[in-house]
């Protein structure tokens, strides 16, 4: 609506100057005074009018722009729902393709593994038949080889025992002659001789039986007297405090990445207690030991040889083996307490 507004106000105005009359000159100076009264009256109608018609585009607007916003907001949710669309099409699509690129892939990596595979057979196939044609011709190489050494062993066996295969040569002959031979005479004087060699062989067959008899009666009173000997070191009727020794052997391993790593092993027969097999082991391990005298030493390896020869009878690679590894133990210097 229209209104209006009264204003007031003071004014002030300074002024000074200088009059003169050709002798004297006089100086004035002053401020002038004057009240200025304003009345202003303003015109609100158009503006009324202009503000109305605003207020009803405005509510023009609202309306519109709600419907504009309902309408984006459909679009959006259809939008969103292609894109989400599109996305779960467009992820299923590349797992899909990466999937078939992964199977490609191992199947020309399965492929390629079974060409592969396919000729190593047809190598292990070719190897096979080469080492059967090589194993017919080694051994057949080996085979003439061993007949001829046995053929040599053969001989130098009978040159050994030449006479005991002669007369068993002669005893066949003799022995045959009865069947092979026609005439009577011959007869007679084969019987004369098949009897005396008979004897002869029964006589010396005897004789080493009796030979054997002897050894084995030797060898039981050899141990009987051994083990009568061991009963009485062990039987003691004083009540003397003795000392009895029994054998016992340390192993000490050395772990060859970490050489600052060992382990020991104690050997030991029952009729040591289980519960002493830290405390021997602990004594063994920090026990001082010395070499022993050349005398004791030589006994030992006698000892030692006698049990190998005793023991190890076969003669094969591995028996050979074994002995010299033996042999590299007892070559080691011996050292006791």
């Amino acid at each position: 609506m229209s209104y209006s507004r009264s204003y007031s106000t003071v004014v002030r105005i300074p002024y000074s100057g200088t009059v003169s009359n050709g002798q004297v000159s006089l100086h004035y100076s002053g401020t002038a005074e004057e009240t200025v009264h304003v009345n202003v009256i303003v015109d609100t109608d158009d503006f009324d009018r202009s503000a109305d018609h605003c207020g009803t585009m405005v509510d023009a607007l609202t309306a519109s722009v709600v419907a504009t916003e309902t309408a984006h907001t459909e679009a959006i949710r259809i939008n969103s729902s292609k894109i989400s669309k599109a996305i779960v099409s467009g992820f299923f699509k590349t797992v899909r393709s990466e999937l078939g690129q992964q199977i490609a892939q191992l199947k020309s990596s399965v492929d390629a593994t079974l060409l592969h595979l396919n000729q190593m057979a047809k190598r292990c196939t070719e190897k096979h038949k080469q080492m059967e044609t090589d194993y017919g011709r080694i051994t057949e190489r080996y085979s003439k080889i061993f007949t001829d050494l046995n053929k040599e062993l053969e001989l130098r066996v009978f040159e050994l025992d030449r006479a005991a295969f002669k007369t068993r040569e002669t005893a066949t002959d003799c022995a045959n002659r009865t069947l092979t031979s026609s005439l009577a005479g011959e007869v007679a004087v084969s019987a004369g001789e098949n009897s005396r060699a008979q004897a002869m062989l029964l006589a010396s067959v005897t004789k080493s039986r009796a030979n054997q008899a002897i050894a084995l009666a030797n060898n039981f009173l050899q141990a009987q007297q051994q083990n009568r000997n061991v009963v009485n070191r062990a039987l003691h009727d004083t009540p003397q405090e003795r000392h009895f020794y029994v054998p016992v052997c340390l192993a000490e391993g050395v772990d060859v990445e970490n050489p600052s790593t060992s382990r020991r092993t104690l050997y030991k027969p029952s009729v040591i207690p289980n519960s002493q097999r830290r405390r021997m082991t602990s004594e063994l391990g920090s026990a001082r030991w010395k070499p022993i005298n050349h005398e004791r030493m030589a006994s030992v390896k006698r000892e030692f040889n006698r049990l190998i020869a005793s023991e190890i009878h076969d003669d094969n690679p591995h028996t050979r083996r074994v002995k010299e590894m033996l042999n590299k133990f007892i070559e080691k210097p011996l050292l006791s307490l």
